[in-house]
Formats: structure tokens, C-alpha cells, sequence
């Protein structure tokens, strides 16, 4: 029984870990936007941000000037702060494939919602926009959207996202943060890791014990250095 409920708990902890690190969204210009439709875009992508900017890093304008791609200059970028931070978030990103990883964290909803505006301003058929999660994992940034905007979310998944280039960089349109970068690894599975600790930790509590002063004839008999270890 102890056993069951170890592992379950094991299951449960990794299945949520696994679950959180599948937030990463992804977008494609498949046609060349205008840099007037990206500035009037980016004005609601800017409130969007603006209203969760607490819990935000927001580049300020020499930051937004040495991110320009061949979309021309960056006109948004974010993250999550301290440690709430993964990939960060760039618009317009470069032309062609862009992607951010989010971790689940709570700049996400940002992230998402922003994606949700951009739908109301290009189709399709000019930005595809695609996700690792459902529609249904967007529902913070769905609300979010819809405080700003005033307007109904509605799912701005669509058109034909390109699969990323072997060795490419990513992170909607630049370099993978350095930070993330030796992080990463480590945030990965860290409740999955906890939880198997946890699991191991509960079964060699409820092992039977035995006392080593009667149980053992000498220390090796048992695989112990010393009477007292396990005890």
C-alpha cells in the first residue's frame, strides 16, 4: 500500500512538472507584414503588458534597438522576473519561424495573451501561431486579453507553423537567454526529481527495521561499517 501511494504520488508530481514545461508557443511569418500593421499591433500588445507589468522585466528602448531583426526593430520585449524567468518574448521576432518557452510561468498568460492580439491583427495566412498546450491552458491569458480589450477571446491557433531548424536559436526572435541557458537543465524536472526523493524516502521509512545489536553477528554480516547506522 505504501508501495501504491508512493508512486502515485511520484506519477502525479511528474505528469505536473511535464505539463508545465510543455508551455512553449510558436508563431510564423509566412508573408511579409507592413512595419505600419507591427506598430499598430504592438500598441495593444503594449497594453497587454502594461497591465501585468509587475510581473514583468520589460526592455527599455536601447534594449528594444539591439534586438532588430529583418522584421526591422523590436517593438516589445519581455520576461518573467527573478526566478519566473524563461525564454524571452519579442515582437515582431524575425521573419519566419519564432518560438518562446515560458515554463508555465506566470508571464505565460502575457505571452499568450499578446499572441491572442496579434490574431486580431494578422490572419493565418500571414502569422500562424501555434502552442505545445490546448486552448484550454490559455484561459489566463484569454482573461487577460479580454480586460485590455474589452473584446472575446478567441483561439488565434492556426495556420502553418514551421518546425524548428536543427541547432536554431529561438526565443521569438533572438539569441536563448544566457540565463536560461544555465538554468535550464536544472528546472526541467524539478518537482518530477522531489517527487521521486520523496517516494524512495517514504519506502526506506516504513522498511521493516531490524536491530543490528542482535539481528547482525558482526558489522559486514549486514553491510554496515557500524552498529547504530540504520537505527
Amino acid at each position: 500500500m505504501v508501495l501504491h501511494r508512493a508512486l502515485a504520488a511520484c506519477a502525479a508530481a511528474l505528469c505536473a512538472a511535464g505539463s508545465a514545461q510543455a508551455a512553449t508557443h510558436y508563431c510564423t511569418w509566412n508573408r511579409q507584414p507592413s512595419p505600419e500593421s507591427l506598430e499598430a499591433c504592438a500598441a495593444t500588445l503594449r497594453k497587454v503588458a502594461a497591465a501585468k507589468a509587475s510581473a514583468l522585466s520589460l526592455d527599455g528602448p536601447a534594449a528594444l534597438a539591439a534586438q532588430a531583426t529583418d522584421l526591422g526593430p523590436a517593438l516589445l520585449s519581455l520576461n518573467g522576473q527573478g526566478d519566473f524567468r524563461q525564454e524571452q518574448f519579442r515582437w515582431p521576432g524575425r521573419r519566419g519561424f519564432n518560438f518562446c518557452k515560458t515554463g508555465g510561468f506566470p508571464y505565460d498568460a502575457v505571452v499568450t495573451a499578446a499572441l491572442i492580439a496579434a490574431r486580431d491583427c494578422f490572419p493565418p495566412a500571414v502569422l500562424a501561431i501555434g502552442s505545445d498546450g490546448e486552448w484550454d491552458d490559455w484561459a489566463p491569458g484569454a482573461k487577460l486579453y479580454q480586460s485590455v480589450t474589452a473584446r472575446t477571446a478567441v483561439s488565434p491557433l492556426g495556420g502553418e507553423v514551421q518546425e524548428p531548424a536543427p541547432g536554431g536559436s529561438g526565443a521569438a526572435g533572438g539569441e536563448k537567454d544566457p540565463w536560461v541557458v544555465k538554468r535550464e537543465t536544472l528546472d526541467r524536472l524539478p518537482a518530477g526529481l522531489l517527487a521521486l526523493f520523496l517516494a524512495l524516502f517514504s519506502l526506506d521509512r516504513f522498511r521493516p527495521r531490524r536491530n543490528q545489536a542482535t539481528s547482525c553477528p558482526s558489522p559486514g554480516v549486514c553491510g554496515l561499517e557500524g552498529p547504530g547506522i540504520d537505527g
